[in-house]
């Protein structure tokens, strides 16, 4: 199903739906990641997305959203497809005392408003990771999903291989 189907279902359902894009950061898989860490910004599709990246790590001033994806999957069945079609860069986390391979992309999510009300705010603790791409170390800061921008529903990678 595609995710302009998906869109119309929600709207068809009157489903609050607030659209995220950014950069995405996950672990390396291959099923669907467990988090996905977005940091917002608007894609620049004129400039090479590696380019872009490591810009947008260089001069980074917001956290990464920590983004649950497993419950997607029960709203959009094609969920490991979608993020498995994403065009990325590898890279790696370089904590001290934790490394392992990630990937880096571009994406948007949608995220369900309709019962934010009833969603529990967790305070969020002072947590980030280092990412070393071409050679280089940024530290990421990590924040949790507000309530007032709902549950992640929808996945729509914006780079495709």
């Amino acid at each position: 199903m595609s995710i302009a189907t998906l869109l119309n279902i929600a709207k068809a359902q009157n489903r609050g739906l607030i659209e995220m894009e950014g950069i995405i950061i996950y672990f390396e898989t291959d099923s669907i990641p467990q988090e996905e860490y977005l940091i917002p910004i608007k894609l620049n599709y004129n400039e090479n997305f590696e380019s872009f990246v490591l810009h947008t790590l260089e001069n980074l001033n917001t956290k990464a959203i920590d983004v649950y994806a497993q419950g997607m999957r029960w709203v959009m069945p094609n969920l490991l497809e979608e993020i498995q079609s994403m065009l990325y860069i590898k890279a790696e986390i370089v904590n001290p005392n934790f490394k392992r391979p990630i990937r880096i992309s571009a994406c948007k999510i949608y995220t369900d408003t309709t019962h934010s009300k009833e969603l529990v705010l967790y305070p969020d603790k002072d947590m980030s990771f280092l990412v070393k791409l071409n050679e280089k170390i940024f530290k990421v800061g990590i924040e949790n999903l507000k309530p007032q921008y709902g549950v992640p529903r929808y996945f729509e990678a914006m780079i495709k291989k």
